[in-house]
């Protein structure tokens, strides 16, 4: 199997860190330095003086790396004592860390397109990052970032189906998972495939052919039923098994299935004959004398002789075993001792041959041998040969006892945790039961849930009874051609036995398709010949997919005929769900041709390739399958039937999914009835960054083209962030001005950047972050750096926000209205601020209802914390966020809070926008500072969804 592109760069990785570690001070060893190697006092001078003339960190490039270096290994080769003592060796230092995190930043600037190609270069750089002690100094770490996400997403499939694979192995794969498994193959594109390994797939189809091949073959050996025994046991278990890991298609293909089942079937009944001669051993051992006495030793020789000649199985069977034992001890302490123990260790097997199964016997001699007077022992000839059983006995037990009990616990445990037993565990269950047949009696008590175990034998028997007995039934009904209504009583019996059976079980039914077909067989003949007619007139049908308008003669007659059934005779139509769904297509394919009234209009508009009225939406569907330019002019006939349906809109989505949402209004106040409406969308670069332009104008009869003012005409555009070459959702978009870019209100829902069009022009999408170093460490620096980032807040210099600033009126005020993307249209109301850097923003606040002063506006006034909390309350009004406050909000100087403010202050309490103090006063004349004023603004935007 092929390792992923992230293994295969493991060893770049760690190489590339090991070089970018390397720049870090090295520490030299005093030790091992002679008089002679050690810098003379002029040496040291010269280092000295070529640090100094190195640049300062701060000014540091990549063409300094070799003198950065050669000063680097002459440090190292100085004592501790004289580097201590070097005057600039912390700007060594500082040149070192600052030398490494340019040649990373130099690195990002440089690397290739995102692609499984050049994984390992863009993991060399991560790693390399990811060395550096402060990674804040890497200016364009957001494209790093970038990158890596693009490759994981490029690498998740791949991973996901190396995983996959590596769940299944030869034993356990089947058909169904292959199927699986080569439909996430096919999922991935040509340059994903060459990183994953597809010849397993191969081997485990061929290896699939080759067991269902193997599995005819090795039935067509088998024995016929009357020549089955017991030593068939494990090739007939093995076949059952292979048998009941192919797929359904594949059972129902294997020819010879009754010679394996009627296999089965014979050595289970040589089984139960098995059994009966262990019933008669236990009688045999029964009829023992209860004190048996020497005259009683043939009998006891006997039911031993018989005992050994039972298989495993069968001796376990033997439920009175310990009665012959007894026997046998009483033989022994009877009449000549000594020559009936000799006579019993020269029985014992060769110490080569000898087993678990004889630890009772050699126990019960060992105690005879015990009983015996010291002068009998010594006439004990074969003694020695007692003893050496009795160590190899030990031996075995402490082996056997280590290696049998663990496993059989853990098969145990693995089997009893199955929620429902089905064919394929009755060989394990066997598989159990023939190790735990192996074991003593104290052995047998270290094994744990052995009740639940042989509750799980019962239950096994029972499910299989019940599986081959459905299995025979089904096989026993007639062929689907030859069923007859008469048959239904016995199909619906089978039907209730499969009741009894999970879902899981029911798999082991191999013919259950047979069993379905006669139900449907009999469904059929039981209706009339009216509703026969209708069902096998919709099986006819086309498939949903597949249903064109040419087939809709045939649905309605179809729908005609089903309509003129009685009640009960549709209640039999069992697959009217597929007539339904063939009308609905017909439906569907009628309302994507063009609505009525727009034939002609269609035709004498330009640049649309399809168009379909959705009448629940109230909405004109319009589609191009133009690229990155788009030039669609609608024709005043296709006004007039706009304006006509009442359409609520007209969208236009373009072939690279930018969709152009066009209300009503614009039709009925925007546009002469002679007009044609132009709508561009351009996929273009601006300042070397991708970017859109979207425009709509009208043409004049006269061939005048005049833009439209777009403002607040609720025109919606949507943009997939791919259009601006980037997944980054946390850009900002900005409209490109004369004198330099302008933010406008926008979501990303998605990846898909969502605005209000309020002007004709070209759109950018910035991903470039801000950051402040006066706020990196403040807790609301997030809510300034977004909101920078989106161009809304500007700092005092492009380094610092001067977070402690008080804000005044008119900068509060511009920020708004940046933010909402306001546009002022009427004369200033307010005199002081006329001929101001802010005189439009503030107008534009007054027209939204943002501001309402009937006086001065007062711009230069420092914002005091109530203003601020009733502009943000009108702000939520103003975005559509109808909230008002519960509760008053309690503040200690609560009365202090002027009355038109307070409803706005407890409502900005209540959604955590702006609270109080930790004195729980709320300080309603105290002026804002500029970090408390990104802090609101960023909750308000966030509340009204504006982020």
């Amino acid at each position: 199997m092929k390792p992923s592109i992230f293994t295969r760069s493991v060893a770049t990785v760690v190489t590339s860190v090991m070089l970018t570690t390397s720049l870090l001070p090295m520490a030299a060893s005093a030790e091992g330095i002679t008089a002679q190697e050690t810098p003379q006092q002029d040496t040291i001078q010269q280092l000295i003086q070529a640090i100094d003339k190195l640049p300062a960190p701060s000014a540091v490039h990549v063409i300094n790396e070799q003198a950065i270096n050669e000063a680097q290994q002459q440090v190292a080769m100085l004592t501790e004592e004289q580097r201590l003592a070097l005057p600039n060796y912390t700007k060594l230092q500082a040149l070192i860390a600052a030398l490494a995190t340019v040649k990373v930043m130099d690195s990002i600037d440089k690397l290739p397109a995102v692609s499984l190609a050049n994984a390992t270069e863009i993991l060399q750089v991560e790693a390399a990052y990811n060395a550096l002690a402060d990674k804040q100094a890497v200016k364009n770490a957001a494209k790093l970032q970038e990158a890596l996400t693009q490759l994981a997403t490029t690498q998740k499939p791949i991973t996901a189906f190396e995983q996959a694979l590596a769940k299944f192995t030869d034993a356990s794969i089947t058909k169904e998972v292959l199927l699986k498994l080569e439909e996430s193959y096919n999922a991935l594109n040509e340059t994903q495939r060459q990183y994953v390994d597809h010849n397993q797939l191969k081997h485990w189809a061929e290896l699939l052919e080759q067991n269902h091949k193997a599995l005819i073959t090795a039935i067509a050996t088998l024995p016929k039923p009357q020549q089955i025994t017991v030593a068939h046991r494990a090739q007939i278990e093995e076949l059952m098994t292979t048998f009941h890991a192919l797929s359904l298609e594949q059972q129902q293909t294997i020819p010879n299935i009754f010679m394996l089942l009627a296999a089965d079937a014979a050595l289970e009944a040589v089984e139960k004959s098995l059994d009966v001669t262990a019933e008669l051993v236990q009688m045999k051992i029964a009829l023992l004398p209860t004190t048996p006495s020497v005259k009683d030793r043939e009998l006891i020789l006997q039911a031993r002789a018989l005992y050994e000649q039972l298989t495993t199985r069968q001796k376990h069977a033997v439920s009175n075993y310990p009665r012959l034992l007894e026997a046998e001890h009483a033989l022994l302490t009877q009449g000549d001792a000594v020559s009936t123990l000799v006579a019993a260790i020269a029985k014992l097997p060769a110490l080569t041959k000898l087993s678990i199964k004889e630890q009772a016997l050699v126990e019960q001699l060992k105690k005879n041998y015990n009983a015996l007077s010291a002068a009998q022992k010594l006439e004990v000839t074969n003694a020695a040969i007692l003893l050496a059983a009795e160590q190899k006995m030990q031996t075995l037990m402490d082996a056997d006892k280590k290696d049998k009990i663990k496993p059989i616990n853990d098969a145990i445990d693995k089997i009893i945790q199955k929620s429902q037993l089905t064919l394929a565990d009755e060989g394990k269950i066997a598989d159990i039961r023939s190790a735990l047949s192996s074991l003593t009696s104290e052995q047998l008590i270290q094994v744990k849930n052995l009740d639940k175990f042989k509750k799980l034998e019962e239950q096994m028997v029972s499910t299989k009874t019940k599986i081959r007995k459905i299995i025979a039934d089904i096989a026993a009904l007639p062929a689907v051609e030859k069923i007859t209504v008469k048959d239904d009583a016995t199909v619906q019996a089978i039907r209730k036995s499969l009741g009894g059976l999970s879902t899981v079980q029911r798999e082991d039914i191999w013919n259950y398709t047979k069993l379905v077909a006669i139900e449907d067989a009999i469904h059929i003949l039981k209706m009339t010949p009216q509703a026969q007619h209708v069902f096998q007139a919709i099986e006819k049908l086309p498939v949903v997919g597949q249903i064109r308008l040419v087939d809709e003669s045939q649905v309605l007659a179809v729908q005609s005929d089903y309509e003129q059934l009685a009640l009960g005779e549709r209640i039999m139509i069992t697959n009217y769900q597929k007539l339904l769904e063939a009308g609905k297509q017909i439906i569907t394919l009628k309302q994507q041709q063009a609505p009525k009234g727009f034939e002609h209009a269609f035709t004498t508009s330009k640049g649309i390739s399809s168009l379909k009225e959705i009448a629940e939406t109230h909405t004109l569907y319009l589609t191009t399958s133009a690229l990155k330019t788009i030039d669609i002019a609608l024709a005043p006939e296709f006004i007039a039937a706009v304006k006509a349906h009442n359409y609520e809109q007209v969208s236009i989505t373009t072939a690279t999914g930018v969709v152009i949402d066009v209300p009503l209004a614009v039709f009925r106040s925007q546009l002469r009835k002679t007009s044609t409406l132009l709508i561009t969308k351009k996929e273009t670069v601006v300042a070397n960054r991708p970017a859109v332009m979207i425009e709509l104008s009208e043409r004049t009869q006269s061939g005048k083209v005049e833009p439209l003012n777009l403002a607040n005409k609720a025109i919606k555009v949507r943009v997939p962030l791919a259009v601006f070459q980037t997944f980054n959702q946390n850009g900002a978009l900005l409209m490109v001005k004369e004198d330099g870019f302008v933010p406008v209100m926008h979501r990303v829902v998605n990846d898909v950047v969502e605005i209000q069009l309020q002007a004709n022009g070209h759109y950018i999408y910035s991903t470039e972050w801000v950051s402040f170093h006066d706020v990196a460490q403040h807790p609301d620096a997030i809510a300034v750096e977004k909101l920078a980032t989106r161009h809304i807040i500007k700092g005092v210099t492009p380094a610092t926000f001067a977070p402690n600033k008080k804000i005044t009126r008119a900068q509060f005020g511009a920020m708004i209205a940046r933010a909402l993307h306001l546009t002022a249209h009427e004369q200033t109301v307010y005199e002081d601020v006329k001929g101001q850097w802010y005189e439009r923003d503030i107008q534009a606040l007054y027209e939204a209802g943002i501001t309402k002063s009937t006086g001065d506006y007062q711009p230069n006034a420092l914002l005091t914390r109530q203003h601020a909390a009733v502009f943000m309350a009108r702000v939520l009004a103003y975005t559509g966020q109808q909230i008002e406050a519960k509760q008053s909000s309690s503040y200690i100087d609560q009365q202090a809070i002027g009355k038109d403010y307070v409803a706005a202050v407890a409502l900005l309490k209540e959604l955590n926008i702006m609270g109080g103090r930790p004195d729980n006063t709320f300080g309603p004349q105290e002026n804002l500072t500029r970090i408390q004023m990104a802090k609101i603004l960023y909750r308000t935007m966030l509340e009204a969804k504006l982020l």
